[in-house]
């Protein structure tokens, strides 16, 4: 899903239950700020924890050799 499917289905949402009460410029600007916020806790190296749907948190990994994945070459 990407940023604008996602701002689609809220905008769509609020339409629903509440009537077109939210243009799609405002609401990408909300869907903004919302993944603005979580990018700032996650830099700060805070976790967030958004009730009923997951956790976002930073993870440690052992370094690797990547591949790509059309290719199989390192």
């Amino acid at each position: 899903m990407t940023k604008a499917d996602l701002v689609e289905q809220v905008t769509d949402a609020i339409a629903q239950t509440s009537g077109p009460m939210i243009s799609k410029k405002d609401c990408a600007r909300v869907v903004d700020a919302f993944l603005d916020a979580i990018k700032g806790a996650l830099k700060e190296q805070r976790n967030i924890e958004v009730r009923g749907f997951g956790t976002f948190k930073i993870r440690n990994r052992k370094t690797r050799m990547a591949r790509n994945p059309r290719t199989g070459e390192p």
